[in-house]
């Protein structure tokens, strides 16, 4: 195993965010002071223990409220997301063969889109065993499964009654999709909850009125700057 780097000196102070964030306050992911080892150690709460950190994710189309945890920093080179998830009926493929088998799986998932009406947008959908199904798409719903983040990487870790999904992103590959991580970006917050018999609750950071779910709309992203 790598020698561990615990981010010893990172942002001052953990932020929660409100439960629906306000079209008006952009999402501030800070900069770490130090960069971590990209690798099972980020399983660790150290690396965390100061990291932007938001746990209202919430299903309006259920009523109901999660207690995912998801925290995110940035470094130099790129930005971390960690989804801690409580989930006593965890639903994963055994013979996982292609991207698209993650579709009746549990799973999180982050978009990012350079303007607010998704002219263009980039998604990664990632389940407990870190298989991504990462895509492009352009507003509505008009998805490109053969593109892929070049830079993704993942790092789970599955228990008895919850998961945890890592997803790592290069900024520069972020940059390079035509998102302006310091000026402002859109971005969306995500996860689905599936059950043995298929049923799924499907929870979103922002909360829209849509009577049923859909994460592929303007209305469910907010503003993010990453530093």
């Amino acid at each position: 195993m790598k020698a561990t780097y615990l981010l010893a000196a990172m942002i001052a102070a953990s932020s929660i965010v409100a439960c629906n964030q306000a079209d008006n306050d952009a999402f501030i992911i800070e900069k770490a002071k130090m960069q971590p080892s990209v690798d099972s150690t980020l399983l660790r709460e150290e690396p965390w223990k100061d990291a932007k950190k938001v746990e209202c994710l919430h299903a309006p189309w259920d009523s109901l409220d999660d207690n995912t945890v998801v925290r995110s920093f940035s470094t130099e080179s790129d930005v971390f997301f960690r989804y801690d998830v409580p989930d006593t009926s965890l639903c994963a493929v055994t013979d996982y063969a292609k991207e698209e088998d993650i579709l009746p799986e549990d799973r999180v998932e982050v978009f990012f889109s350079p303007t607010s009406g998704m002219d263009s947008y980039y998604c990664a959908e990632i389940d407990p065993n870190g298989h991504a199904l990462d895509y492009s798409a352009k507003y509505y719903r008009k998805m490109d499964y053969g593109w892929n983040f070049s830079s993704l990487k993942t790092i789970t870790e599955t228990r008895k009654d919850s998961y945890t999904v890592i997803a790592i992103f290069s900024k520069k590959e972020i940059e390079d999709l035509g998102v302006d991580l310091s000026k402002g970006f859109y971005m969306g917050i995500f996860r689905a909850d599936f059950r043995p018999d298929g049923s799924v609750n499907w929870y979103s950071l922002k909360g829209t009125d849509d009577k049923s779910p859909d994460f592929h709309k303007p209305a469910v992203l907010f503003k993010t700057i990453i530093k």
